[in-house]
């Protein structure tokens, strides 16, 4: 019975080293699709760095284990030799899932042309914008452009209250100087999206788009400008509640990236690695993040140190119109996330 209950966990193991292996390899197959968003195992792949150790460490000890067993001459030294092993290869496949194998890349370097440079800064704002935000995100880091998850210009007490112009003046700003557009309301206590452009930038327009739980807004560049589309973006988390609601956003950006994104910079919070799901399929669009070390990528939570989060939070750019500039990770005071800020050249 022991050595039977070990084979079936051997074939478990390398069966784990399968999936490992499609997830790294071939991101955009149905099986990665499928397999990334089932619970539990989808939570465990938005923390490769943590799983890809835990397994390499607990794979370690079966295989010394089995190794010890077989000079002993026990039964069930072969196939726990092989989960082991298996286990380990598992947690190294993860562990380089956090690299840009089998994912688009694009090059880095002086735009060409004409093109010009675009400050992108992406923060799930849980709600939170006042003047040192304003003041950092527009005055120090002078970005053209910020994606804001969860915030909303009106403050709940009604009357028109514009509490992120009140925002950027109290920060030294001159609100006119911006033009903010905002998702509906998502119907749950969740705050919609706003995007803030600096109008000196670009005069962008609204267009309506097909909407995530938690907020779209799709921005159409001036005609002739030379500039990206936008797209901002937040999906449902993968939480029990709302696993369906993931998955079918995790969709919905995929298509909005395949369609009207196909020349426009994608961005905000959207609960995912760019493995998971129906992302792990995108093939037209970089993620900025591939310009930061793997091990300091993450954006989410904020409260622990950056190795051990997860990179939930995304700018992804077309990687035959863009090159990447400057990217990095900044904690902003306010909220569970850390920013995304992100200098993209734009060819012209």
């Amino acid at each position: 019975m022991r050595t039977a209950t070990s084979t079936i966990v051997a074939v478990a193991a390398v069966a784990l080293v399968c999936l490992t292996a499609v997830h790294l390899f071939l991101p955009a197959s149905g099986v990665n699709e499928t397999v990334s968003t089932l619970p539990l195992i989808a939570h465990g792949l938005a923390f490769p760095l943590m799983g890809g150790l835990v397994l390499v460490v607990a794979g370690a000890v079966v295989l010394l284990v089995g190794l010890r067993g077989g000079r002993a001459g026990g039964p069930t030294w072969l196939p726990r030799a092989v989960t082991g092993g298996c286990i380990v290869v598992s947690g190294v496949l993860l562990l380089a899932s956090m690299t840009q194998i089998s994912l688009p890349t694009f090059p880095r370097g002086e735009a060409e042309g004409d093109g010009a440079d675009m400050v992108m800064v992406s923060w799930n704002a849980l709600d939170h914008f006042d003047g040192p935000s304003a003041k950092e995100i527009f005055g120090t880091l002078e970005a053209d452009v910020a994606i804001l998850p969860e915030l909303q210009e009106l403050d709940g007490i009604g009357g028109g209250a514009t509490r992120i112009r009140t925002a950027l003046a109290e920060g030294g700003l001159d609100a006119g100087d911006y033009d903010i557009f905002d998702s509906p309301p998502t119907g749950t206590h969740i705050a919609p999206l706003t995007v803030i452009v600096r109008r000196g930038f670009g005069a962008y327009i609204p267009v309506a788009v097909a909407q995530t739980t938690f907020g779209t807004v799709h921005l159409a560049a001036p005609e002739g400008s030379g500039l990206p589309g936008i797209i901002a973006v937040h999906t449902a988390p993968p939480v029990p509640r709302w696993m369906s609601e993931w998955r079918a956003d995790l969709t919905l950006v995929r298509g909005l990236v395949d369609g009207a994104g196909a020349n426009a910079i994608v961005a905000g919070d959207l609960n995912a690695t760019v493995r998971h799901g129906s992302l792990g399929a995108l093939a037209t669009h970089g993620d900025v993040l591939a310009g930061i070390t793997a091990t300091q990528r993450g954006t989410w939570p904020a409260a622990v140190p950056q190795v051990l989060r997860s990179s939930i939070d995304h700018v992804l750019v077309p990687v035959d119109s863009c090159n990447l500039g400057d990217t990095r990770i900044l904690d902003i005071p306010g909220s569970d996330h850390a920013a995304i800020v992100t200098t993209i050249l734009l060819n012209g």
